[in-house]
């Protein structure tokens, strides 16, 4: 197959990006707990070690299932793909590097971690936990999930007969040639 490079996305390299990603990171956060305060009253979690223990070791589980969840669906999509985990500038990671996939495909595999974990919590809700307690982890995590967001925007903008390259760096734009 013959492709024709369009454009490269270098996140873990790119110092100036980082940084605005993670202004909008802030922002999504904040934003989603001014909106959260008016549905849970801060005063349904007491703010004590346990529970900031608590809250940071959920965090961290919630950061390791959003990697493996994308690596998932990286293998879903090519099955023979090598995958791996990392944590680079500030971002935990799942790459599969030099696997080429179709732009659906790679919007599936970056958009399924915030879609699930997204659903999970909701779940948990249902069941009765600290409604403020989930919602400050949903907020936590929409605002984590700022580099899917870019790359998920960074795809919808490309015309339809994209293919995207993940690189250890980021991921790399293709069309055919014809």
């Amino acid at each position: 197959m013959n492709y024709q490079l369009i454009k490269e996305i270098d996140l873990l390299n790119n110092q100036k990006l980082v940084i605005w990603l993670n202004v909008y990171s802030l922002l999504i956060f904040l934003g989603l707990l001014i909106a959260g305060a008016l549905v849970f009253p801060i005063a349904y979690f007491s703010f004590n070690f346990i529970a900031i223990g608590l809250f940071c070791i959920v965090f961290l589980f919630t950061l390791v299932i959003h990697e493996l969840i994308h690596g998932l669906f990286f293998k879903l999509f090519k099955p023979s793909a090598k995958v791996k985990f990392g944590f680079k500038s500030g971002m935990a990671y799942a790459t599969s590097p030099g696997s080429m996939y179709n732009k659906s495909q790679f919007f599936t595999i970056i958009i399924m971690p915030f879609v699930l974990i997204s659903f999970m919590l909701f779940i948990i809700f249902l069941f009765g936990v600290n409604g403020t307690f989930l919602y400050f982890l949903f907020a936590m995590h929409a605002g984590g999930c700022i580099g899917d967001f870019y790359f998920c925007y960074l795809i919808s903008i490309q015309k339809n007969d994209l293919y995207i390259e993940d690189t250890a760096q980021g991921i790399t734009f293709y069309t055919r040639n014809k």
